[in-house]
């Protein structure tokens, strides 16, 4: 399983809330072995999800990240590369309100998350075509598990 994956609710999503609802995005964060993943939302919270278990598809791999946003205490001014050559989406630019400081943080990066969206109606959610997503699967034979899309 690739860690770092940007998901959003997928097919067979039972979870309630616990993302936070319909179009808010979260990160693949851990992967158990058992085709199951533990996702860490933007919102905050932590969710164990199925990636194939059962043949159940609790996700949808997102092909396209927001560009930033406004929060109470600092702004969203690029996505990146967390280190040259990993992917170019896995981390964010946020310059603080108060210090006019621009840093940069984790946003899936070796499965870490070091942002959390603030809840005061500031994000609700992401537009995008559900139909167009991959699903989040994987398969797995002896010690090897591979990631796979499924359309």
């Amino acid at each position: 399983m690739v860690l770092g994956l940007r998901v959003v609710r997928g097919p067979d999503w039972n979870l309630g809330n616990e993302d936070g609802g319909d179009g808010h995005l979260g990160t693949v964060v851990e992967d158990h072995g058992d085709v199951s993943v533990t996702v860490v939302w933007d919102m905050g919270s932590r969710t164990r999800c199925r990636a194939g278990k059962d043949g159940k598809c609790d996700l949808r791999i997102l092909d396209n990240a927001p560009t930033g946003g406004t929060g109470k205490t600092g702004t969203v001014t690029g996505l990146r590369s967390y280190e040259e050559g990993l992917g170019d989406r896995n981390s964010a630019a946020v310059t603080w309100e108060k210090k006019q400081k621009t840093a940069k943080y984790r946003m899936g990066f070796e499965g870490k998350v070091d942002l959390k969206c603030k809840t005061d109606g500031e994000a609700p959610g992401y537009d995008y075509y559900k139909n167009h997503l991959p699903l989040l699967a994987s398969w797995s034979s002896g010690q090897n598990t591979e990631v796979y899309a499924v359309w």
